[in-house]
């Protein structure tokens, strides 16, 4: 569990340069959304829970999550011999691109 700040500000900035969320850090990230947001830890993991779950409940339909600035989630599916093997890919927008290389 994260340290408690009094300061929301001092927290963000704790936490500014940690690596990309993954599944060792979605809590860290549910702890942003309630310093962001004021939801208490309950409701910052429901709403987090239902934004990942809904992207992944459209790429398993075959549809194209589009996050605008960020980039996109979608199913590819190359042909390989006899086998179709399914891949998730994303997509990062432009704009996203640009901010991480500096350009």
């Amino acid at each position: 569990m994260p340290e408690f700040y009094d300061d929301i500000y001092e927290y963000l900035d704790k936490n500014e340069g940690r690596s990309s969320v993954n599944s060792k850090n979605l809590e860290d990230l549910t702890y942003k959304i309630c310093a962001h947001t004021g939801l208490d830890l309950e409701r910052a993991k429901i709403v987090l829970q239902a934004i990942l779950n809904e992207i992944r409940s459209n790429m398993l339909k075959g549809n194209k999550v589009s996050l605008k600035g960020f980039g996109a989630f979608y199913i590819a599916s190359p042909k390989t011999g006899t086998k179709e093997r399914i891949f998730a890919k994303f997509k990062p927008h432009d704009s996203l691109l640009s901010e991480l290389n500096d350009e």
